[in-house]
């Protein structure tokens, strides 16, 4: 474009007319090489996004994966940002691909991927965190707040999926790691499939003397 109005000041200066063939051919290219230039960008932008999608999305239940939901949480480490961590883990998930097949396995995964973001909340964020496991992190939740929604997102699986899962709960202590809530939540969640499964757990209960 500074090209051609650069020839055309010429032109004009010269007192030839600035719309001779020449001027009109440079418009033309210019024009072909800026849409050229912004197909290819438009091309480029969307294949960007579409890598970018894959590396951060669970290829089987479309749901994000581990990888995007650490990034999304450790991004926000430096800040005093609340919340809480459900972890979640279909109950006999083994015996049922035994039993069943893979190809069987798969459907209730992605089954169960459905249920668990039908019930959730829009500001929280589901991911698979691997294998038969899920993870949800819920910003700005208490523990009253957190284990309604394990609670609802054990009715869900044990309604809508079957088999049913386990929850483990945890709610960030101020200052306290990332590393740290996930831990407690791991902790939380071994403990559920230890006693009975089904079930949603948030401290180990205290044996009697």
């Amino acid at each position: 474009a500074n090209i051609v109005v650069a020839e055309g000041v010429v032109l004009w200066r010269r007192g030839e007319s600035p719309l001779d063939m020449d001027v009109v051919t440079m418009v033309v290219i210019g024009a072909t090489m800026a849409w050229l230039a912004h197909k290819v960008g438009a091309g480029w932008r969307e294949a960007q996004r579409q890598a970018r999608a894959l590396a951060e999305t669970d290829a089987l239940t479309g749901l994000p994966n581990r990888r995007h939901f650490l990034a999304q949480l450790e991004g926000r480490e430096g800040e005093e940002f609340g919340y809480a961590i459900l972890m979640m883990d279909i109950d006999d998930f083994k015996r049922l691909n035994d039993e069943h097949g893979h190809l069987h396995g798969d459907a209730v995964l992605e089954r169960v991927g459905r249920v668990l973001r039908a019930n959730v909340r829009e500001e929280d964020l589901l991911a698979r965190y691997g294998g038969e496991e899920f993870v949800v992190a819920m910003p700005g939740a208490n523990l009253e707040e957190a284990l309604r929604a394990a609670e609802r997102l054990r009715r869900a699986g044990e309604r809508d999926t079957p088999p049913s899962i386990s929850v483990g709960c945890a709610v960030r202590l101020p200052g306290e790691h990332l590393d740290d809530v996930l831990r407690r939540a791991d902790d939380m969640l071994l403990f559920a499939k230890r006693s009975g499964k089904n079930v949603v757990r948030w401290e180990v209960q205290k044996r009697s003397a």
